[in-house]
């Protein structure tokens, strides 16, 4: 079976890939591939061994070489927030452009460039992996009662930005800052919660719904999928001739 490794944000992220993804993954090659996931381990988290939010970039890149290390893996990649990316990041400095998924393609360029190694897949999420949650506000609302009530504004705010993706990444606007704040009971208690919560939403809307939803997020599995089995397309529209799954 052919291995793909990942350096993921933090727990949340580490428990969708095992849960969620990685299943899809073997499902859809045949149990030809798996992805194993890890958890970025920074200064900050390393004593509790837990992941988190890398405040310098050095921490990253350690990451990914040391996973790149294990020959027998067919590719490494990533899955972090692009809102918490250091600001010693060799993509901090790309500025920002109108259409995020061009942008964060820029980032992930870069960040290719600076590993410098074939195998490498970089995956930025745009801008946290809770907009990936934004995908079917219905299931979000029924599998965390708390939120039931902002099914309707939840919708509204990706039909206006244009996608689950497109969901802006200010300090208080971002998609988790969102959650808690809908969330929140009337003594103002956040009900979300972040692991559990993230976990079982993302079981429920299913690895196809996001996928169809979220370009960025599906031109990646495309591309995880296409290290595994040569040839696959994403589902988003696009030219064959230029399509991001099966570029180097």
């Amino acid at each position: 079976m052919k291995r793909i490794l990942m350096v993921c944000e933090g727990q949340t992220e580490r428990d969708f890939v095992q849960s969620c993804l990685g299943p899809y993954i073997q499902e859809k090659t045949l149990y030809g591939g798996t992805l194993v996931p890890t958890m970025l381990i920074t200064s900050i988290g390393a004593e509790r061994g837990q992941g988190g939010h890398a405040h310098q970039y050095k921490y990253i890149e350690h990451a990914v070489k040391t996973a790149l290390k294990d020959r027998d893996a067919v590719a490494v990649t990533t899955m972090l927030d692009v809102f918490h990316a250091p600001a010693d990041s060799p993509w901090a400095s790309i500025p920002k452009t109108a259409d995020p998924i061009t942008w964060v393609a820029s980032l992930e360029s870069a960040f290719a460039r600076t590993i410098n190694d074939p195998r490498f897949v970089p995956y930025l999420s745009l801008y946290e992996f809770e907009a990936l949650l934004f995908s079917a506000p219905e299931v979000l609302g029924a599998r965390v009662p708390s939120l039931a009530g902002s099914v309707a504004e939840i919708k509204a705010l990706v039909a206006a930005r244009g996608s689950p993706e497109h969901v802006n990444d200010g300090k208080e606007t971002a998609p988790a800052k969102r959650l808690e704040a809908w969330s929140c009971d009337p003594d103002n208690k956040v009900q979300y919660k972040k692991v559990i919560d993230g976990n079982a939403v993302s079981e429920a809307i299913g690895i196809e719904t996001m996928r169809r939803e979220c370009k960025h997020f599906d031109q990646w599995v495309c591309k995880l999928l296409q290290r595994i089995t040569p040839g696959t397309r994403c589902k988003s529209a696009c030219e064959p001739a230029k399509c991001p799954s099966l570029s180097r």
